[in-house]
């Protein structure tokens, strides 16, 4: 490695390290995105017409906030867009991996972004302040024109492949992890769904669903992977959370740092953890004092028979907290817990058996 040099305010410069590896298939890379970029107002009148005209919140003046609402059809995919008269500037919100591939599972590589992204502004019909007459007097785009966009929402997704005989065990493991301290747990099952999600406010939100049912529920076949089911983890990032990865401009999204914010937030979840199994609950629950275990035990069981109601709220908020900690589905038997170690191995995008 290089040595460190100082520069004139004498802190450290820290040499630019080597590239974060990245898998090299491709079942990993963008899902979504919104964006905003400059508009010029003007060369942009009068709207085409599938524009809508709408009406936002009041202005801090009290005037009214008018913008336009359009949906068009990008590739194999619709996308909306939204321009904003008082600001001039136009938002995009599409799923560039489905108009290029359709309503699938296949994800877009993070290098084909800029293109798309380029397909989506012009199909907007507004003309953006970037685009500019050159010296013969043709219209033509600033070279750096993706510096100027910005990105308010981008999701990044990893798909993982999963046995068909394994998909139950996975999720009853997944169920059992302990919520993160600081977010929202959010889950569903029903009809051989399945969504496991963690939240944290306006900063984004972290997902692991079964993909394979999603696309059965609408009527979809996968594209290419048919032989085992295909859960999918999603990294939906906003603000501070795009700052941290470097992600806020299309020109910075690059393989390295999406897949350090894939991998990252991951980790965060508990996603990367060994998956619960009957003895570890045992363990966790015998560092419990008697009178805990019997509480969220027997509470356990009269849930799993539907006669939890009529408890005192301080109680209740006592046994979903130690529920919350150990890491159980109330309702669930503890027999029904897998005896087998499951976990996923995001580099291979694959669910890995541990006995």
């Amino acid at each position: 490695m290089a040595p460190l040099q100082k520069n004139n305010t004498h802190s450290l410069v820290i040499p630019q390290l080597l590239p974060l590896a990245y898998p090299s298939d491709a079942n990993w890379g963008v899902d979504a995105i919104k964006v905003s970029i400059p508009i010029n107002g003007e060369m942009s009148l009068p709207l085409p017409q599938q524009w809508k005209e709408k009406s936002g919140r009041p202005l801090k003046d009290g005037s009214e906030n008018i913008y336009y609402q359009a949906e068009f059809v990008l590739g194999l995919y619709k996308m909306m867009a939204f321009f904003w008269v008082t600001s001039s500037r136009c938002t995009i919100d599409f799923n560039p991996a489905h108009s290029v591939f359709g309503n699938n599972e296949l994800l877009l590589p993070v290098e084909a972004l800029p293109r798309i992204l380029q397909s989506a502004i012009e199909a907007t019909g507004l003309v953006p302040a970037f685009e500019k007459a050159d010296e013969l007097g043709t219209l033509v785009w600033d070279q750096n024109w993706l510096e100027q966009v910005s990105v308010q929402e981008l999701e990044l997704a990893r798909n993982i492949l999963v046995p068909k005989e394994a998909a139950k065990a996975l999720e009853k493991g997944l169920l059992a992890l302990p919520t993160p301290r600081g977010y929202k747990r959010k889950h569903e099952q029903k009809s051989g769904s399945f969504t496991l999600e963690f939240s944290t406010g306006s900063v984004g939100k972290d997902m692991i669903y079964n993909k394979t049912t999603q696309m059965v529920a609408l009527g979809l076949e996968p594209k290419e992977i048919t032989e085992h089911l295909i859960f999918r983890y999603e990294a939906r990032l906003r603000s501070k959370r795009l700052e941290k990865y470097g992600l806020r401009r299309p020109d910075h999204i690059l393989p390295e740092n999406s897949w350090l914010a894939v991998s990252d937030r991951f980790s965060k979840c508990g996603f990367q953890r060994e998956l619960s199994n009957a003895g570890e609950f045992l363990s966790k629950i015998s560092r419990l004092s008697y009178r805990e275990r019997e509480r969220i035990l027997g509470f356990n069981q009269l849930v799993a028979l539907g006669l939890d109601h009529d408890l005192a709220p301080g109680a209740m908020r006592e046994r979903l907290r130690l529920a919350k900690e150990l890491g159980l589905t109330l309702g669930c038997s503890i027999d029904e817990l897998s005896e087998v170690s499951w976990s996923i191995d995001l580099w291979k995008g694959e669910l890995t058996k541990k006995v």
